[in-house]
């Protein structure tokens, strides 16, 4: 049933990886490293909603990170 689409999540990807070659030809490593990594985020998240899986939530972490920051501010506001 998900077969098609894993397939083509697959192409799509593997068609975005095709424009890492110029970086490698350059030789921009930096670059290529950034690329890889949101590139390999991206296409887990992709999988991971592909295959059904509880992918984490990015908000999650930033909700837990700001939530004492608001607290502070609202009593300061109110």
């Amino acid at each position: 049933m998900f077969f098609p689409l894993l397939f083509a999540l697959i192409a799509a990807f593997v068609a975005a990886a095709a424009f890492a070659y110029p970086l490698v030809r350059q030789r921009m490593y930096r670059e290529l490293a950034a690329f890889l990594a949101i590139w390999a985020l991206a296409f887990y998240l992709s999988l991971a909603q592909v295959l059904d899986w509880n992918p984490p939530r990015p908000s999650a972490f930033l909700e837990e990170v700001f939530k004492p920051l608001t607290s502070i501010l609202d009593r300061y506001m109110l």
